[in-house]
């Protein structure tokens, strides 16, 4: 049993049901299956695979559930990091966790550490925006955590 086959009858059997209400727009069960897939192929395209971490140091926010939603698909493994967390204990839960890649909310939060070995991945789409498709990643700079890839959402 995995978490995608537990959510796949929620989703077939409710499609036009809302299942979220987010800034004051709602989402029905198709709506975030239809982003989820999305996310899940831009992650794809973006070298995620089946055993990598993907760290979220994102709070609540509706990007939070289509990365998790996309990464339960792909069997990527979440790695959730407290937004209250400074630099001290993301070095140490990054350390340990060695994310493939990392998403968080903007590249101005200089709070999370960095090494000069990858580029730093920026998303080119804005919350309330639909969720990005594989094209819609950007090189952001040249700094990034260890092997990871850094996505930033705006």
């Amino acid at each position: 049993m995995s978490l995608p086959s537990l959510f796949a009858p929620t989703f077939r059997d409710r499609p036009h049901q809302v299942a979220l209400e987010w800034a004051c727009q709602e989402y029905t069960f198709a709506d975030l299956d239809q982003r989820a897939n999305r996310m899940a192929a831009a992650l794809t395209v973006r070298g995620l695979t089946r055993g990598d971490r993907l760290a979220l140091y994102l709070p609540n926010r509706l990007e939070y559930l289509d990365l998790f939603l996309a990464a339960t698909r792909l069997g990527v493994i979440v790695v959730p990091i407290n937004v209250l967390y400074r630099e001290r204990e993301l070095t140490h839960l990054l350390r340990d966790a060695e994310p493939a890649a990392m998403f968080f909310k903007s590249l101005a939060q200089a709070s999370v550490p960095y090494t000069p070995s990858a580029a730093a991945i920026s998303s080119t789409a804005r919350a309330g925006e639909s969720v990005p498709s594989a094209t819609d990643f950007s090189i952001a700079g040249s700094r990034a955590l260890s092997r990871a890839s850094v996505f930033s959402l705006r």
